[in-house]
């Protein structure tokens, strides 16, 4: 697995990590997230796989589940 989608645990919000790299640094507080230590909730070697299971987390933690994937199927 190249890609996986890990939650800031200071911010809440979702992103795609490389888990080549050892850290990251999360887009919205800047908090440095090391790979190792953080909860995986997807990993895939697609990057539009990676993209999908961040909207729909996304979408899971704003309690709009069920709009997403309404829009996701008219794709």
């Amino acid at each position: 697995m190249k890609y996986a989608v890990v939650v800031c645990p200071k911010c809440k919000k979702p992103k795609a990590v490389l888990l080549s790299n050892k850290t990251s640094k999360c887009t919205r507080c800047n908090k440095i997230l090391k790979i190792d230590k953080i909860k995986i909730f997807y990993k895939s070697n697609s990057e539009e796989e990676i993209r999908q299971a961040i909207g729909i987390l996304n979408a899971e933690l704003d309690g709009k589940k069920v709009d997403f994937f309404k829009i996701l199927s008219k794709k």
